[in-house]
């Protein structure tokens, strides 16, 4: 077998960290890769639910070769007793003699601890190769950690001439079959899909995912609901028992009967202060924060993205184009931004473009001219 680069195992490792995208909140996705000789004698990625951590499972395989072996890790290893033990003292106790750290964890119970009692054990260290890849890839755990709220991508189908609905609200369907299973691998990906009343009273989805071998991922669905319009019988409320709903309100409406109505039956109701005549998005995007999200997919309407891009909210677009066109009459996928100059528009850098059947998808990080 060809020896191994120290870039290639890292490499190796992110591919394995991706495995567990949308499965591992409200730990971050962690890959880890253990090489002796040249040759990976152990790998693992953090399993759902958290635990195992990546290291734990990769220490596992590799058994007694870990002595003497470097380990490529995505994440700082924890220091603190939390459901498991430490990885650091398992890594120690394997006697590995490197390893090798992509990013630290923000974490304050980690943050660069991780790196201090691997060197007091005489375990030799190396940091920031592959990071910009492992940053991008744990984006959502580190703004959780620093930003205070979870990294948010939305995904927004396009005609060609950039509408997303009929006048009468009609969008199903803009694209093809092909494009639709593709934006259900990348729901997979993501700890909680986010969406509007409307898009609810409209289209009634269930907003989970339905390919096979996926349809027990994405573990919440979260709707911005100001006036808790949302009807106890559409698909979201009869399915919360197995598939978990959140349902943000003003503050005065889940205090109501109908919040408690819904709160027997399964939902999670929470009040959230308004914004003008609107929900405040950051502190509902805070409060899955604090409950754990790591990453947020937007799959909203014209009014809920709007409000994220006014706000700066979104953090990367995924655009599917459709190939057909609905004319000046329809709905436009983005709202009024009540923008005065050019340099006031959010930009968009692309960073993959693919053909999905007869359609196109597109991938953006958003910036924002204020930073």
């Amino acid at each position: 077998m060809s020896t191994l680069t120290a870039e290639a195992a890292m490499h190796h490792a992110l591919q394995l960290a991706r495995r567990g995208l949308g499965t591992t909140a409200e730990n971050p996705a962690v890959g880890c890769v253990i090489v002796k000789d040249g040759c990976i004698v152990g790998r693992g990625f953090t399993w759902p639910g958290g635990r195992p951590h990546a290291e734990t499972v990769a220490l596992k395989q590799a058994g007694e070769r870990a002595e003497g072996a470097e380990v490529f890790v995505t994440l700082e290893p924890c220091t603190h007793h939390g459901q498991t033990p430490p990885c650091v003292d398992a890594l120690i106790a394997a006697k590995v003699v490197k390893v090798h750290i992509a990013i630290n964890d923000p974490n304050p119970a980690v943050n660069g601890a991780g790196i201090a009692r691997l060197q007091q054990a005489g375990v030799a260290t190396a940091f920031g190769l592959c990071l910009p890849e492992a940053l991008f890839l744990n984006q959502g755990y580190v703004m959780r950690r620093i930003a205070e709220r979870p990294l948010v991508a939305a995904k927004i189908v396009l005609t060609q001439d950039g509408r997303m609905a009929l006048t009468n609200g009609a969008s199903q369907w803009i694209t093809a079959a092909p494009a639709r299973a593709r934006a259900q691998g990348i729901r997979a990906t993501f700890d909680c899909l986010l969406s509007g009343i409307g898009t609810v009273l409209i289209d009634n989805p269930s907003f989970t995912c339905r390919l096979p071998g996926l349809e027990d991922r994405l573990p919440l669905r979260a709707i911005c609901d100001s006036l808790l319009r949302i009807p106890p019988d559409c698909q979201l409320v009869q399915q919360a028992a197995q598939h978990p709903l959140r349902v943000y309100c003003h503050e005065d409406c889940a205090k109501g009967e109908k919040a408690h109505h819904l709160r027997n039956i399964g939902v999670q109701v929470q009040g959230v202060a308004m914004n003008d005549a609107w929900l405040d998005l950051f502190a509902v995007l805070h409060d899955l924060a604090e409950n754990g999200i790591n990453r947020v997919l937007l799959e909203a309407g014209e009014i809920l993205t709007t409000s994220a891009l006014q706000q700066n909210l979104i953090d990367r677009l995924f655009l599917f184009r459709g190939n057909c066109l609905f004319g000046g009459d329809a709905q436009a996928g983005v709202g009024n931004l009540g923008l005065k100059r050019i340099s006031h528009a959010p930009k968009l850098h692309r960073i993959s473009e693919e053909a999905v059947g007869a359609d196109r998808l597109e991938i953006f990080l958003m910036e924002y001219p204020n930073g």
